[in-house]
């Protein structure tokens, strides 16, 4: 299944801390403030660990070595995609 790359918010740590954090786990470049927020996406009833808000930032011409062989870019939405994130990157005009 394709998926968004991503991460969970820890107890205490702010959203910006979070984006910093997981560019380490991900060996990226983000600043984080060069993010740009394009929603919330509310997953309420597929995942086994529960309600899920899913807060979704955009970076364009980031660097993301650690991934290098597990990421590609496309074009047109692949149709393995995680349906509840199909659904929000179709509402931003991803098809």
């Amino acid at each position: 299944m394709w998926h968004l790359p991503g991460g969970f918010l820890l107890k205490g740590e702010t959203l910006a801390e979070c984006q910093q954090r997981l560019a380490g786990e991900f060996d990226s470049e983000i600043n984080p403030k060069e993010g740009e927020f394009l929603g919330l996406v509310e997953n309420i009833s597929q995942d086994p660990r529960g309600h899920l808000l899913h807060y979704v930032v955009r970076y364009k011409n980031q660097k993301v070595s650690a991934m290098e062989g597990k990421t590609r870019y496309f074009k047109t939405l692949p149709s393995e995609t995680i349906p509840f994130q199909r659904q929000f990157l179709q509402k931003l005009g991803y098809s």
